[in-house]
């Protein structure tokens, strides 16, 4: 139970949209964008821009598409069944002065944070995989 709802198993994570953050875009990276899109895969991209007005710093703000189509693709339920799980397992790592990704690559393991959505992770990454 989560902000005192129960989560339905069926329709958790079904409606997860993609947002690139950028302050430009090279036009291979626009193409796929747009493709998607017309997939209807909730994707766009938020550009940003910062100016200086006097001592002031403003930042401003831009959709690639409209904002309203990716979100109407993303509250969507796909037609048809969803696709088998690949077996792949995915983590956002981010990179500091103490953090290497090499030094990552080099390890058979990494933390994850704590909290109950992680811990209910790692026991479906126990079950699925036979580790932990």
């Amino acid at each position: 139970m989560y902000f005192h709802h129960d989560l339905d198993e069926e329709s958790l994570n079904s409606n997860h949209q993609i947002v690139i953050v950028a302050a430009s875009l090279d036009d291979s990276t626009e193409r796929i964008v747009k493709y998607l899109s017309e997939k209807d895969i909730p994707i766009n991209v938020l550009f940003f821009q910062v100016f200086t007005l006097g001592s002031e710093q403003l930042l401003s703000r831009a959709w690639l598409l409209d904002p309203v189509h990716t979100q109407v693709s993303a509250a969507t339920a796909p037609s048809g069944p969803a696709e088998p799980w690949n077996g792949e397992f995915y983590a956002s790592f981010g990179e500091s002065a103490t953090r290497s990704w090499l030094t990552l690559c080099n390890m058979d393991s990494f933390a994850l944070a704590e909290g109950r959505g992680t811990q209910r992770l790692f026991s479906y990454l126990s079950q699925a995989t036979g580790f932990g």
